[in-house]
């Protein structure tokens, strides 16, 4: 089964999950008495959230592990031994076989491509069944050990919105990360565009070609002052000439003639 199969199989585990959990919160809160921390609900996200997350996580992890780990089984095949070396030509060929052991591609530009495509069929059913297998056996396991705590005494409450807490901890941190390595990116582009490029040229040069670039003088044809005058040019004086009268107008006239209806 693929990765992709497999979300939607975990997904709808944790659906009966859900079910089974508060289905078994709720028989105990009718045959007990007293007062109880949470509501079948509760244990039933509690449950369902420990029997998603784990092979969720996992599969995650193995969506960008596998590929690499395909790619390894088909070069230690002896078919692979007739692979050019590191290159170009290399890569092109494994991707080939792979989109032939997919049925993403009808035809090949090498013969080699045709020889490698069963064995990538063959280490990606292989490994699509080891994700099945370790997917199973951590949602299974996750079920287990939430459903078997299901009890009047236990608080579920407190351990879903702890793991609501903890997964939007992780969003926030994914985007200061995202955020963080976005302005590194910009920074060290930057840098090493000014290396090449003086920044008097660019941000005073009037010519702005970059199709073409003179290695002996790249800053003749990056100069950015066309692009300023034209961004302010476009966004400032030619929106505020149609901006100021229409929205001045208007005013004037909801303001002091336009009958209350209209208004």
């Amino acid at each position: 089964m693929s990765v992709g199969a497999l979300f939607f199989v975990v997904a709808a585990f944790g659906l009966i999950a859900w079910f089974m959990a508060r289905a078994r919160a709720a028989a105990f809160r009718g045959s007990t008495s007293g007062r109880f921390t949470a509501l079948p609900g509760h244990y039933g996200w509690y449950v369902a959230l420990w029997t998603i997350i784990p092979p969720v996580a996992f599969l995650s992890i193995w969506s960008f592990t596998s590929p690499a780990l395909v790619t390894d089984a088909v070069i230690a095949t002896p078919a692979a031994a007739a692979l050019p070396a590191q290159g170009f030509e290399r890569a092109a060929i494994l991707s080939e076989a792979r989109n032939l052991a997919r049925g993403q591609a009808f035809g090949a530009f090498h013969d080699l491509s045709e020889v490698l495509a069963p064995a990538y069929a063959a280490a990606q059913a292989r490994f699509n069944w080891i994700a099945t297998a370790l997917a199973a056996t951590l949602a299974f396991a996750g079920f287990a050990f939430a459903y078997l705590r299901v009890r009047p005494q236990f608080a579920a409450r407190t351990h879903v919105e702890r793991i609501v807490m903890i997964a939007l901890l992780a969003a926030s941190l994914i985007a200061i990360l995202t955020t963080v390595g976005i302005v590194a990116s910009l920074v060290f582009e930057s840098a090493r565009f000014f290396s090449i490029v003086p920044i008097t040229d660019f941000l005073f040069g009037t010519h702005w070609s970059p199709q073409v670039i003179d290695a002996r003088d790249p800053g003749a044809s990056l100069g950015a002052l066309p692009l300023f005058w034209g961004t302010f040019f476009i966004g400032a004086i030619i929106a505020m000439i149609v901006a100021i009268p229409f929205g001045l107008m208007s005013a004037i006239y909801l303001t002091q003639y336009a009958k209350p209806r209209t208004r």
